[in-house]
Parts: structure tokens; sequence; C-alpha cells
């Protein structure tokens, strides 16, 4: 079967898997389910001395290396930016009819061309009734699981998924698609083990070498990752994912070198990638290597205009050059982009406030305050002893699926 790990924007996957079909030996039920304070007057004043006295502090960026303080997280998505699990369209075996269906291979063959009308909840309908008849179908608990999956009714999906894995051990798709589920769940620990699974059926397979490495570094495993990865590029090394993540472990390890080799390999076998362009200008904004960030940044935006970190990362990095109008033009971008993102506002504050204009610099770094409001359960934080953060998007890689034959 033909694998395809085609790369798109941050954080997108391919679309279909192959079903499992096989059976164990042993009879299952079925799977029924239902289808921001005032300040006093003084405040302003006191609040730009304060920013003032601090700027040589608040100079150097502060790059979040964590997924899960990114704005755009890697998920199991498709090219359009929706999820894109539907089951696979190969019909099952033997003579099917699904306008007079009977069996349950008549029933799955229907539940996947309701799939393709994206009328899921018929879908699950017709899968259910495939269980009815054959409570040993794999494939009609993998199709559920799936369908389940694009509902984010994460819970079936789960048990649709294992009961789809009890009965046929041997799919690998299964076993992945699970991972996924689990993941998304949060239960990172069971969505590890899961993959590994799949890994022990395929141990060739670049995918779930990949959907592990993803886990490992949400967890902080980067060494770990970085074998996962690093493997995951070994096997399909004209894809760009692998690369990517393994870019993204290396960087969370310091090993920046290693880091742009990894990210530039992404940028050769997917020009159009502005993840892999982002995370590059991120480790070279690191390195100080701010000649090479702005080209990085730069492209980003080309291939991806909307997205509001490329521009705020570029105009930290600007004004770190001393070009302070370009600068501030990147981080009005930047903020009328996401008009809700702090760390822009505190950027752009701090480049107007270089650039001389305090009483423009005080309206932003209050707004900036008044976003950064932490929630009850969080110790407050003042902007005065914050710096200025350039979140990276898509650390890792995104979760992979198999495509169809």
């Amino acid at each position: 079967m033909k694998r395809n790990l085609s790369g798109c924007i941050f954080s997108f996957s391919c679309t279909a898997r192959r079903l499992g079909a096989g059976r164990a030996g042993r009879r299952v039920p079925s799977l029924l389910m239902p289808s921001l304070p005032v300040p006093s007057l003084l405040m302003p004043a006191l609040l730009l001395l304060a920013v003032a006295a601090l700027l040589p502090s608040l100079s150097g960026p502060a790059i979040a290396a964590d997924p899960k303080d990114t704005i755009e997280r890697p998920e199991p998505t498709g090219p359009s930016g929706g999820d894109k699990h539907g089951p696979d369209q190969a019909k099952p075996a033997g003579n099917t009819s699904t306008t007079n269906p009977q069996s349950s291979a008549d029933y799955i063959a229907l539940g996947n061309q309701f799939y393709t009308k994206r009328d899921f909840n018929a879908a699950i309908a017709a899968y259910n009734r495939a269980v009815v008849l054959d409570n040993l179908s794999a494939t009609a608990y993998y199709n559920l699981g799936r369908v389940y999956y694009d509902q984010y009714r994460l819970d079936a999906s789960i048990l649709a998924y294992q009961t789809a894995v009890d009965l046929d051990p041997r799919n690998a798709a299964a076993f992945n698609e699970l991972g996924i589920a689990l993941k998304h769940r949060g239960r990172l620990n069971d969505a590890i083990s899961a993959y590994q699974k799949a890994i022990t059926v395929a141990p060739n397979d670049p995918v779930a070498y990949n959907n592990l490495g993803n886990v490992l570094y949400q967890t902080r495993q980067f060494e770990a990752a970085v074998t996962a990865f690093a493997k995951s590029a070994h096997l399909a090394p004209q894809q760009p994912e692998a690369h990517i993540g393994l870019g993204s472990a290396l960087h969370a390890l310091g090993r920046y070198d290693d880091a742009v080799a990894a990210l530039l390999s992404a940028v050769t076998v997917a020009p159009d990638s502005a993840n892999a362009y982002f995370n590059l200008g991120v480790v070279y904004q690191d390195q100080l290597k701010l000649d090479a960030a702005v080209p990085a940044y730069r492209r980003a935006i080309a291939l991806a205009p909307s997205y509001a970190p490329a521009y705020n990362n570029l105009s930290n990095v600007l004004r770190r050059q001393g070009k302070l109008d370009e600068s501030i033009a990147m981080g009005i971008k930047a903020v009328s982009l996401a008009p809700t993102y702090g760390p822009a506002y505190r950027n752009l504050g701090q480049a107007l406030m270089e650039a001389g204009r305090p009483d423009e610099a005080r309206k932003v770094l209050l707004r900036a305050q008044a976003l950064e409001v932490p929630t009850p359960r969080k110790r407050p934080k003042s902007i005065l002893s914050s710096k200025p953060v350039a979140p990276v998007i898509a650390k890792g890689a995104p979760d992979l699926s198999i495509s169809p034959p």
C-alpha cells in the first residue's frame, strides 16, 4: 500500500487510512452509540517610567518551546484546515450492494458512501448495522472510530478503535488512529503506547514514528522525540513533517545547528511550507543570526499572510536591528490579525517606546496587560517583568495518516 505524508501549512496531515479487516477468534458486544483593573491617574506615568527603565531586559526574544503554549497546535487536519479522517473508500471483500444492503459488508460500503457525502449520522447508523450483522468486523469498528473522531466524539472513537485492534491486533492503521484519538483526549501515555504498538506491527512505517515523535515532544521527552522523528525522516526523506518535528525537538535541546540542518531539509523538500520557514526563523533568532531570521520570517509570511506570530517575530527582529518604522508596521499587522494576541501588543509597545512615541506605547502596553490577566489559578504577571514572547507553532510535526491505495 502506498504511503503519503504530504506536507501542508502548520499542522496538516494526510487524509484517509486503510481499513483493518482482520478478525480475532472471539465475539464482542455490538458498539451501538447515539448518534480584564482600571489604573489610578498616576499609573500610566509610573508604568512608562518603569518600562523605560527595564527596556534593556526586554530586548531579547523568549521563544515558547512547548507546543501547548502556542497559538496553533499540531492537529491531524487536512489541507483545507478541517479534519479529514474519512473511512477508506475501498470496497469490503466480496460483492456488496448499497441499494439493497443485506450483509455487514453491504452496510460498510453504504456507510462509506454516506461518509463521502459528510452525512456522519447516516454513516454511523450504517456502520452500527454492520456491527449488528457481524460483531467481529474490525472494519466496521475502525470506520466507526473514524467517523466519531470527525465529530470529535473522542470517547466513542477510542472505544471503537480499541475494539478494532482487539479484533485485529495486526492492524497498524487502527493503532495509529487510536493513538491520535488518545492524544487529543489528553491520554498521552496511552497514545505513546498505541503508536509503539503500531510500530511493532509495521516497523518501517514513517507515519507511526512521526506521530510518536509528536507525543514524545509534547511530553518533553525531547531525546526520544529526536529518535522517533529521525527514524521517520529516514524512512520518508522526501516528506517535510518529520524534518520539521526533528528540527523542533533539536531546538528544544539547544542543538541549534542541527535544528537548522533539519529545517533546511524540510524547506528543500517542501519549499511552500510556511511552518518550516517560521520555525527556521525562530532558530536563527535564538542563534542571534538576525540577518538570516528576517528572510525566513518574510518567506513564512508570503506563504501564510494571515499568521500573526510571523509578523510579531519579524517585528521583534527588525526592532533589534534598529529598523523601528518597519518593526512598528509589522507589529501593527500582527495585532490587526490577532486582536487578542498579548505578546504582539507588548512587542509593539516596546518598539513604539524605542521610537520615541511614549503616548502610543502606553496605550499598547496597557492593552497587552489587559489581555494577559491570568486565570484565577495562576499567579498574576506584570508586563514589567515579562519578556517579549515569540511563540513557535507546530514544534512537533502533524499527526499523519495512511493514504488509500
